[in-house]
This record gives C-alpha cells, sequence and structure tokens, in this order.
C-alpha cells in the first residue's frame, strides 16, 4: 500500500513515544479559544454540550472532535486541533459526553466506552 505521507519520523529530543506523550501537557500552552457553546437535550431529559470553534458558512468544511475516554472539550489536544483546523479555515465542533462539559448529568447514568 502506497501512501503519499512520508514516514514519521520524531525529532533528535524527543525520540520516544513516552517523552512525546509527556511533552504535550507538561510544556505546550493552553489555547485560549472563544467557542460558542450550543447544549442539545436528549430523549431522556439529560444533554450533552457542543462547543463550536473557527469559521462559518455554508460551504465551510466541519469536522468533529471526540475526546478520549477521561477528556473533554477542553482537553489540550481537542483546544490545539480546533485552533490548527480553524487556521486552515475549517469550523469544527466538540463534542462533551454525558457529564464531561464541567456541569454533572442531569440524570443517574454517564457515558462509558
Amino acid at each position: 500500500m502506497s501512501s503519499s505521507h512520508p514516514l514519521f519520523r520524531p525529532t533528535r529530543w524527543l525520540p520516544g513515544g513516552h517523552l512525546q506523550t509527556l511533552f504535550s501537557p507538561l510544556f505546550r500552552s493552553k489555547p485560549e479559544l472563544a467557542r460558542q457553546r450550543e447544549r442539545i437535550t436528549l430523549e431522556d431529559g439529560d444533554f450533552i454540550d457542543l462547543d463550536w470553534y473557527g469559521p462559518q458558512g455554508e460551504q465551510t468544511r466541519c469536522a468533529i472532535l471526540l475526546h478520549g475516554l477521561t477528556g473533554s472539550s477542553s482537553s489540550l489536544y481537542i483546544l490545539g486541533q480546533q485552533r490548527a483546523l480553524a487556521a486552515r479555515g475549517w469550523q469544527s465542533v466538540a463534542v462533551n459526553w454525558r457529564g464531561c462539559s464541567g456541569e454533572p448529568n442531569h440524570r443517574a447514568r454517564g457515558y462509558h466506552s
């Protein structure tokens, strides 16, 4: 299988996967993004929150970002991705699963993997 992308080659000062994993949360600053929050009420009376960022328009492409098990739309990797997408002309929406947007659920159930 051929790919138009070159092989990944890490920088000399960050060669291993463990160091690459630790670098971002320890040394990257958290971007401050002026996002628009939208709340969607679910059929069971609970809710999920969506955080929109980037250019808007009928012809604008949109990426849906889903955080990991212990994350939220405020996770560093989500914020960084939203900033990078906007710089390339994309709108993005970060989905917060039940109870992950900083406000407790209305129902006694949470999300699960």
